[in-house]
């Protein structure tokens, strides 16, 4: 037995099963929904356009430095400043924290 399936078999893995080849690229949040999202640096806001297996892309983003308490901000989006983005931004899927949806997208810079 191969050290890469012994690996495997002790953590009850199978890597080429049809339930891992079908979550691949899959996700909780749903495309066309508008998310803040907090990364291991930034927040964001933005709505979710496509999803793959390492990347989340968003359009009508925009980067959150500050905002007002976060239980305020997670409930009607109360923020101190706001830089939106020209264009679509890509955010790796590693550094993604946590995210909820919002119900519209912050374009105005504050």
């Amino acid at each position: 037995m191969d050290k890469i399936k012994l690996i495997q078999a002790i953590l009850g893995a199978d890597c080429d099963s049809p339930q891992t080849q079908a979550s691949k690229g899959s996700s909780f949040l749903t495309k066309g929904k508008v998310y803040a999202v907090r990364t291991v640096t930034m927040i964001y806001t933005g709505r979710l356009i496509d999803i793959n297996d390492q990347e989340f892309l968003f359009d009508e983003v925009a980067w959150i430095p500050e905002t007002e308490r976060w239980a305020d901000f997670a409930k009607t989006g109360a923020h101190k400043e706001a830089e939106p983005y020209p264009g679509k931004v890509v955010i790796g899927r590693g550094g993604l924290l946590d995210a909820f949806e919002i119900e519209s997208v912050i374009r105005k810079q504050k």
